[in-house]
């Protein structure tokens, strides 16, 4: 039988701080998807990742570096397929917000329609229907 373990990737260094305006979020989104991790993996996510066979991850830097800190030699599939959800922003305007209520106001938008510069909700849901589907594949194989 086999078995199937999701890790999420480290903690990202990318900083939520200081107070942003609309119009700067998609150079905020740009720097949280190129940002790498801090500190280093837990113990048992180790230990686990010695008894995988078959590793896959998103295409974003931060899970590329998650998958070194592991110990992780052999990546078999890296895909944007498995990246997380790209959760719209606005692209001028000039309310200005803490950068860590953003995500908390965006992610609220997007549960309601909003999907401008992002991933709709509907292309998430679907989107997660192939991640299972091609995790299947792979398990199989």
């Amino acid at each position: 039988m086999s078995r199937i373990t999701l890790i999420r990737h480290g903690e990202s260094a990318f900083s939520f701080s200081g107070i942003v305006r609309a119009d700067d979020f998609t150079d905020i989104t740009e720097s949280y998807d190129s940002s790498s991790i801090v500190g280093v993996p837990p113990l048992d996510a180790v230990a686990m990742s010695r008894e995988y066979c078959s590793v896959v991850r998103s295409d974003l830097a931060r899970s590329h570096v998650s998958a070194m800190a592991l110990g992780i030699d052999e990546i078999h599939v890296s895909d944007k397929l498995f990246n997380e959800i790209a959760i719209p922003h606005f692209s001028n305007g000039s309310l200005a917000l803490p950068t860590g209520l953003w995500p908390v106001l965006l992610h609220g938008l997007w549960l309601f329609g909003f999907s401008n510069n992002g991933e709709s909700f509907a292309n998430a849901r679907w989107r997660a229907g192939q991640v299972v589907c091609r995790l299947m594949e792979l398990s199989d194989e």
